[in-house]
């Protein structure tokens, strides 16, 4: 029973930790409005590589909690997701926010039910901001 209260107590204080970073980091989708279309890219790829980095590092922290709320198998899954998203979104031409939902979707479809829900709020926010990015 300890266990248990421990584990949802650590679940908790992940999830109010990390929506408490996320909401305050800043992420909008409308780039200055000065920037050259080359920037407006880079400004984009840039939001797009911050909320892949947010889903990449919640796997990884929820995996080294005590019990652990992500499996290492899982957060390794993520891991190399995240370095593959990170891959498409440099190499691949503007097409790339459809190839990078599509592979997180996959992605998820791996995990415990569990796992897909601690990480819902975080594949919302990256799937809102590609659908903005591929406008």
């Amino acid at each position: 029973m300890r266990s248990v209260i421990v584990r949802r107590c650590c679940l908790l204080a992940l999830v109010v930790t990390l929506t408490v970073i996320s909401s305050g980091c800043g992420l909008t989708t409308a780039p200055p409005p000065n920037l050259t279309p080359a920037a407006q890219t880079a400004f984009h790829s840039q939001q797009a590589q911050n909320v892949l980095d947010q889903i990449r590092d919640i796997a990884q922290d929820a995996s080294k909690t005590v019990p652990p709320v992500v499996s290492r198998a899982s957060a390794i899954k993520i891991t190399d997701w995240h370095r593959a998203a990170i891959t498409i979104v440099h190499e691949a031409g503007s097409g790339w926010p459809t190839a990078v939902v599509a592979s997180l979707t996959e992605v998820l479809k791996s995990l415990s039910p569990a796992e897909q829900a601690l990480l819902a709020p975080y594949v919302t926010l990256t799937k809102t901001i590609l659908t903005e990015v591929a406008k």
